[in-house]
């Protein structure tokens, strides 16, 4: 029974925890033309990346243009539903999330 439950407890930890699950690349000054706080990014793309046998076999080749301008984030994570969706496929099935912010311009609002 202790093992079930130590089991259970390293299976919930990997679940929730997945810290390395994320990279973040800045292309050109976003850093410096965002360091103030304002909102001065949006949104260029977001989509789901997604893979068989935990990452082996990519089922959809998800690659995005990068936005007009030289200035953007591209970031890859996985979210709280693309763990679960693992869990629960016991790694059969995989997906990540990919997002492009851009920074925003005065003739782009």
């Amino acid at each position: 029974m202790k093992k079930l439950k130590f089991l259970a407890a390293l299976c919930l930890a990997a679940t929730l925890l997945p810290s390395c699950m994320k990279t973040q690349t800045y292309i050109g000054d976003y850093q410096k033309l965002t360091y103030n706080g304002s909102e001065n990014y949006y949104e260029y793309y977001k989509g789901k990346q997604c893979y068989l046998l935990a990452g082996l076999i990519p089922l959809k080749n998800n690659q995005p243009t990068t936005p007009p301008e030289t200035n953007c984030e591209i970031k890859t994570k996985m979210t709280f539903v693309d763990c679960i969706v693992f869990g629960v496929t016991y790694g059969i099935f995989y997906m990540q999330t990919k997002e492009i912010n851009a920074v925003r311009h005065e003739d782009n609002k």
